[in-house]
């Protein structure tokens, strides 16, 4: 039934408000693309905002997941910095247990 196109299912937005209550698997990306009903842009980061999408666009402004996934995203700079402060903590933990 999950892999079934004519499977009847729910919108994901029905929590917020859509009024569509079934409608074919197939013609769910259709629907998503039309509901007046979304998902915070950021709900990958763990936002759980859902609303209208005049209210998703007002919240996505100050939404605190979009400083946290900023927050956690990292350069390669960066990585590579990481990288090398790794080393050198092994490096100095190996030391360290060479003197106890």
């Amino acid at each position: 039934e999950k892999v079934c196109p004519f499977a009847p299912c729910h919108c994901p937005n029905s929590s917020s408000g859509c009024s569509t209550v079934l409608l074919q698997r197939r013609a769910l990306p259709d629907h998503l693309r039309t509901c007046p009903h979304a998902p915070c842009p950021r709900a990958s980061a763990g936002c759980p905002f859902r609303g209208t999408r005049e209210a998703v666009a007002a919240h996505a402004q100050a939404c605190a997941y979009s400083e946290k996934a900023s927050a956690t995203s990292t350069s390669p700079e960066q990585t590579a910095m990481l990288v090398r402060i790794e080393a050198v903590l092994r490096s100095m933990e190996t030391r360290l247990d060479a003197l106890l």
